[in-house]
């Protein structure tokens, strides 16, 4: 076969990979950056005929002129500050792109995951001591309200896990599941608690009789 020809196809192939791989997702992270913002079609005008205006938080950050990729307009995106960035152009396209930080996501993992462990230790500690008096109820009180508190957190915008989504957003499963053992805990701490009582009510009336 041709040599051209092999070289023609291959480039047909690794231009059009080239324009994807590139292109700024609406969540990236910074280790994906720069990314090109890429006009959506063709425009009828030169591309320096077109502008875009780049925000951060509302604080307006920069006015860049577009240029010339394939048959679309482009700019390059390389803001690597972690947080949520606005852009719209004289084309009349808006788009907004968040970048995070990889290691936040592993940090608020693992701060999730730390608590959690401390919970389920609790948990057996609960269950294991259940014959001593008023130590599950303590142990199931601690570890009801660690539920709760951390509920309360991820309710207040602290994501365990980011970008990830099946039917809802993962965290709402997590948040789910972190106050089913919260409910468990404490309920069980309760009945523990009634045990208890009901022991001491037995016993005062065999005193007295």
């Amino acid at each position: 076969m041709d040599k051209k020809l092999i070289l023609g196809i291959v480039l047909l192939l690794i231009i059009p990979l080239a324009l994807t791989l590139d292109e700024c997702a609406p969540e990236v992270e910074t280790f994906d950056l720069p990314c090109r913002i890429t006009s959506t079609y063709q425009l009828p005008n030169p591309c320096n005929t077109y502008n875009l205006r780049m925000y951060k938080d509302n604080i307006s950050l920069d006015i860049r002129v577009l240029e010339d990729f394939g048959i679309y307009c482009t700019t390059l995106f390389n803001y690597t500050g972690a947080g949520s960035y606005y852009h719209n152009s004289s084309t009349g396209e808006t788009g907004g792109i968040l970048v995070k930080e990889k290691m936040q996501q592993f940090y608020n993992f693992g701060v999730y995951g730390f608590f959690l462990l401390v919970v389920l230790v609790l948990i057996v500690f609960m269950h294991k001591f259940k014959e001593d008096k008023g130590t599950p109820v303590v142990y199931g009180t601690i570890a009801g309200t660690l539920c709760f508190i951390m509920v309360a957190i991820m309710l207040s915008g602290f994501q365990i896990v980011q970008g990830i989504t099946f039917i809802i957003d993962v965290n709402y499963y997590i948040i789910a599941l972190t106050a089913g053992i919260g409910f468990y805990t404490f309920i069980i701490a309760y009945f523990f608690y009634g045990d208890i009582k009901e022991e001491e009510n037995t016993k005062s009336e065999m005193e007295h009789s």
